[in-house]
């Protein structure tokens, strides 16, 4: 008798086998909810509070976004990747979901309204500073600039840009500035 409802996952006695006390005969396992764990970066942790709301993707079966929320944040940051465990409970009614699945988890730690941002592929780096490579009619300029957060597709920038400056985003890796350029495409 399991102390809990769920699915029998595995068998280990055959029918007819003979079964001695503290055998084990088979393993019970509950799919509702399922738990989540991932990790995030030690610099991106302090802001991710429990409670907060937790997008999950799983690649494999669709494109649809699943949400959970975090339920638990280790105290202790893991000595080998500098990242923080977070584990959140994702509902699964029906057992649509496996456990095992692979999945991306996102958590918003912070939101900027009315932020510059620029694709995250525009920012190049080199001796811990961040810099673009602007359009300035025909030619390009170096502009270092500050960086705040990201989602990973777009990085805000706090210093050293202006709204309405235009970034090169495609080919930027060998420029200098006051290379000469063609726009090709202006978004």
């Amino acid at each position: 008798m399991a102390p809990f409802s769920g699915i029998v996952t595995e068998r280990n006695v055959q029918l007819g086998e003979t079964v001695t006390p503290g055998k084990h005969v088979s393993t019970v396992a509950d799919f509702d909810p399922l738990v989540v764990r991932f990790h995030v970066p030690e610099s991106e942790a302090g802001p991710v509070e429990i409670g907060q709301p937790v997008t999950i993707e799983i690649p494999a079966s669709s494109t649809e976004l699943l949400t959970a929320e975090v339920a638990l944040i280790s105290p202790v940051i893991d000595q080998g990747t500098g990242t923080v465990k977070l584990t959140a409970y994702l509902d699964n009614p029906g057992f649509t979901l496996r456990p095992g699945t692979f999945v991306r988890a996102r958590v918003i730690a912070a939101t900027h309204d009315s932020a510059l941002t620029i694709p995250r592929k525009a920012l190049l780096s080199e001796d811990d500073l961040n810099y673009v490579f602007v359009a300035a009619s025909d030619t390009t300029s170096r502009v270092e600039v500050e960086t705040g957060i990201s989602d990973g597709q777009f990085v805000e920038v706090l210093a050293g840009l202006s709204p309405g400056d235009l970034v090169v985003t495609i080919g930027h890796g060998g420029l200098k500035s006051g290379d000469k350029l063609k726009i090709v495409t202006q978004k």
